[in-house]
């Protein structure tokens, strides 16, 4: 092979190499940007979970939403922002409530329900508050008290993020 044939060569495989790694910086980037994305998206998700959370614990603790219908909603949220914590004491009973509320008919099958079942079924539902009252009350203030620590461990992230890239910046 001659001289020029080789350096056509490796100029070629030189130019292949340096498009190829172009590429590959390019992707990372792309993979870099949709990984900050997806975090930005699932604190976003994190936010808004925790704000319907302090709504129904807020209006719960006021006795404008029942223990029964809160504690439903409560469960659905809390499964999605961590299913560890009904595992944990204080907020078990929202699972406890959830579970034994379940046997009750809701909606459009409550409303096909005679009135002297529905009747049981309301007598049922209120001995079930009355009897897990106070253990609802103080789940609800906990998950108001939760809710607060990271709305604040939030803001101060953010704080921190600022003052990080103000900071970075050339002055």
């Amino acid at each position: 092979m001659s001289s020029s044939s080789t350096q056509f060569f490796v100029l070629l495989g030189t130019l292949m190499i340096l498009g190829l790694s172009v590429y590959a910086i390019y992707l990372w980037r792309q993979v870099f940007r949709n990984n900050r994305r997806i975090l930005e998206l699932q604190q976003e998700q994190r936010a808004k979970l925790l704000e319907a959370i302090t709504v129904i614990s807020t209006t719960m603790s006021r006795g404008e939403l029942n223990p029964t219908e809160g504690c439903i909603r409560l469960k659905v949220l809390l499964e999605k922002l961590d299913p560890e914590l009904l595992q944990s004491p204080e907020y078990k009973v929202i699972e406890q409530m959830y579970d034994r509320s379940r046997e009750f008919a809701t909606h459009q099958t409550r409303k096909a329900l005679p009135a002297t079942e529905r009747l049981l079924q309301d007598q049922a539902r209120e001995a079930l508050e009355a009897e897990l009252k106070q253990e609802v009350q103080n789940a609800v203030l906990a998950l108001q008290r939760l809710a607060t620590a990271y709305r604040e461990a939030e803001e101060k992230k953010a704080l921190a993020a600022a003052n990080q890239s103000e900071s970075a910046k050339p002055h």
